[in-house]
């Protein structure tokens, strides 16, 4: 039986990692009254996870159209944060989207969603692509150039501290430095951590790349997998080239040789362009620096892309740095209840592209603890998807 509302140690709901979709989770169940806490294994910041750093790519590209549907209801749930916190977490800035498709057709299926879903965007010729940005270089036979005029960078740092001040702001309890030992699954589950016990009537799991280890005593094992990114700053040779005035994000994306990079103007260090590799070596989360020696191969993969497409930077990086992603086969996310107990809600495998959907992730992930209708369709976000063969979601 629970105990009364004043137990410290009760709540209706427990969120197991404080990354940016567990507090996005617990913020949207703290501003709907329910008694929560939020807990996180490492002290608050930390850079061990997936949302840290100073920006993320926000977008409406995708292959995919339940991402683009429900990007539309992130870009409102981040004006809603930014003006209940009276802060600017989102930056506007256009994207270049340069696709090269193994089948031709799928850039017409690209250009279908993005104006059914009236995305502001333009089409390219290469010719217009070397006029309006000469500090790029593309000269494959491209099937697609593409401006994305309702993209930008979202402040992560700012973005998760400003979402972690809500909860709290709601009456939301966090407890950071403490890691979850056990999850003892009941009508009521017990939570325990290194320090104390915790009694709830719902847990909702979103641990990152450490959901693995906490779904396995539960007898649940989802395809996800970690993977250790490496996130390279290459200085410009003239200052002010690529900046955010002079160029676009940019997202290259090569289906034939699976190849996937994204470069953002030089903001967190100045005067470098940002440059990452969508993918990295397979890890175990806490031992993700064993696997520093075969992350030098995406290092080198970042070289060759700036050296190919960025004629104005410095073909080696002054700065590189890590963080994870947990991979799906598909890429997409996983968003369900633990299929023997409906008061476990799971959130995971994000896949390198979760960080601009959290607010709309936590509202789901709410919706799914609450029993109200989600608001997007959810077939394609849950578990038993992985029985058919899946094919790459962005």
């Amino acid at each position: 039986m629970m105990s009364n509302a004043d137990d410290k140690s009760t709540f209706d709901v427990v969120v197991i990692g404080a990354g940016i979709e567990g507090s996005c989770t617990a913020y949207q169940l703290a501003r709907n009254g329910t008694k929560t806490l939020l807990l996180e294994q490492f002290l608050l910041p930390h850079s061990r996870g997936s949302s840290h750093g100073q920006t993320r790519v926000i977008r409406k590209f995708y292959l995919d159209e339940v991402y683009t549907k429900m990007m539309s209801d992130a870009y409102s749930e981040w004006s809603t944060i930014e003006n209940m916190t009276g802060q600017e977490l989102y930056k506007p800035a256009s994207m270049l989207v340069v696709s090269l498709y193994e089948d031709r057709k799928q850039s017409q299926i690209v250009r279908g969603s993005m104006v059914r879903n009236n995305v502001k965007h333009r089409v390219y010729t290469k010719e217009q692509v070397r006029s309006e940005f000469p500090m790029f270089k593309y000269e494959e036979d491209a099937d697609l150039f593409m401006l994305d005029h309702e993209a930008g960078i979202l402040k992560a740092d700012q973005c998760l501290a400003a979402v972690q001040g809500l909860f709290r702001k709601f009456g939301g309890v966090l407890h950071d430095g403490e890691k979850v030992q056990d999850i003892v699954p009941g009508d009521v589950v017990d939570i325990h951590t290194n320090k104390n016990l915790y009694r709830a009537k719902k847990v909702v799991i979103t641990a990152g790349p450490w959901t693995t280890k906490l779904l396995k005593p539960l007898r649940v094992k989802l395809p996800i997998q970690p993977v250790r990114v490496v996130v390279c700053y290459f200085k410009e040779k003239i200052p002010g080239t690529y900046g955010f005035e002079q160029c676009p994000i940019t997202v290259f994306k090569d289906f034939n040789t699976k190849m996937f990079y994204y470069t953002i103007p030089a903001y967190e260090y100045h005067e470098h362009t940002k440059v990452a590799f969508h993918g990295g070596p397979d890890i175990d989360p806490d031992n993700r620096d064993n696997k520093a020696e075969a992350s030098k191969e995406y290092i080198e993969r970042c070289v060759e892309h700036v050296k190919e497409h960025f004629p104005g930077l410095e073909p080696v990086p002054s700065v590189v740095e890590t963080c994870i992603y947990t991979m799906t086969p598909d890429e997409g996310f996983i968003l369900d209840y633990h299929p023997q107990y409906r008061n476990i809600v799971i959130g995971a495998g994000f896949s390198g592209h979760g960080f601009k959907l959290a607010p709309v992730v936590g509202k789901l992930l709410k919706q799914l603890v609450t029993g109200e209708k989600p608001a997007h369709d959810m077939k394609p976000l849950c578990m038993n998807r992985f029985d058919k063969v899946p094919k790459s979601s962005l």
